[in-house]
């Protein structure tokens, strides 16, 4: 999987250990517990593994089966996840298990300061107390999604009002939906290129599964076999960049919350109903990565779209030594 081949990389480069990264899964998963205990040879480890839910199903990965049964004595891992598998997993380890309950009013509302400070920003104490006492503002990644779109928001004199219309949103699921509107009022009306970039871009890497390189992305969306200009990409990237991650040089989605919103057979810039994304997975060259993401958006299309993507692409398809029957 690609996180223990990430992770054993940077302990090659951190640690200056001569180890091997192997593609099986089974030779992976020893060489990974073998380094963990080099590694823990030299010294005091603390490693820290977030969203643990999020990890690609594929292997065994979300049960965990990549874990060694036995962590050297001076290491202490650290890791987070929702409900689910791979907390099922955990919960038969023994392991001390700390629950994160929602935040405090309190909590809130140091959260808003502390944040903002980060940017030379800051709210009065009436918007700081307005936010604070939503109730959705407990959750963490609502209130610091909500902050960040504050701190770019220009009109003061506008501002109860769009604070308002940020409360609106129930839920991180809902609150996307604004950023993604504020998104596409923002960086769709800059020429001709910037046209849908919103929609395209993120209908891309929902698409691909495992993510895309920025060199990728950009190609995908230029025009007339040139690749989108950065100058027209980097405004939307820097705006995105608390929603995305980079996991091995391939930008994906930080979270479900915007995966799920945008893959809303529903939403109508949804990759699922929308008529280029078929198109656009046709001209890749097919393989594990590429399968992926074939095999998620047929899974998630209705069935009339799924019948016309295979009556077109079936040879393509079929051809491929990645794609089962």
């Amino acid at each position: 999987m690609a996180m223990l081949r990430r992770l054993l990389g940077e302990f090659r480069r951190r640690f200056s250990i001569q180890i091997e990264i192997p593609d099986q899964p089974d030779a992976l998963r020893m060489a990974f517990a073998n380094t963990l205990q080099m590694v823990a040879a030299r010294g005091r480890l603390v490693l820290v593994l977030d969203a643990l839910n999020q990890i690609e199903d594929r292997d065994g990965a979300l049960d965990l089966v990549w874990l060694p049964p036995v962590i050297p004595a001076n290491m202490r891992l650290i890791v987070s996840t929702l409900s689910g598998r791979p907390l099922d997993d955990l919960s038969k380890c023994a392991w001390p298990i700390l629950t994160v309950d929602p935040l405090e009013a309190i909590e809130r509302e140091t959260l808003i300061i502390d944040y903002l400070k980060q940017f030379a920003k800051q709210l009065s104490g009436p918007h700081r107390k307005r936010i604070a006492a939503a109730q959705q503002s407990a959750n963490g990644l609502y209130l610091t999604t909500l902050l960040n779109e504050l701190r770019l928001f220009g009109s003061h004199e506008e501002l109860d009002q769009r604070i308002g219309w940020y409360l609106e949103a129930a839920g991180p699921l809902e609150l996307y939906r604004k950023v993604i509107q504020r998104w596409e009022r923002d960086y769709e009306d800059r020429g001709p290129e910037s046209e849908d970039i919103v929609g395209e871009s993120l209908n891309r890497l929902w698409a691909a599964r495992r993510g895309l390189s920025e060199t990728e992305l950009l190609e995908s969306l230029g025009k007339d076999g040139s690749p989108l200009p950065r100058a027209v990409w980097s405004p939307l990237f820097l705006a995105a960049a608390d929603s995305l991650v980079n996991r091995g040089g391939l930008l994906t989605f930080a979270h479900d919350f915007l995966a799920r919103r945008f893959g809303k057979p529903t939403c109508p810039r949804s990759p699922i109903s929308s008529a280029r994304t078929a198109p656009w997975l046709a001209t890749l060259a097919m393989d594990s990565r590429v399968s992926a993401s074939w095999k998620s958006y047929l899974g998630n299309s209705p069935r009339l779209e799924t019948g016309r993507v295979l009556a077109s692409c079936c040879s393509r398809v079929h051809s491929s030594k990645h794609c089962g029957r």
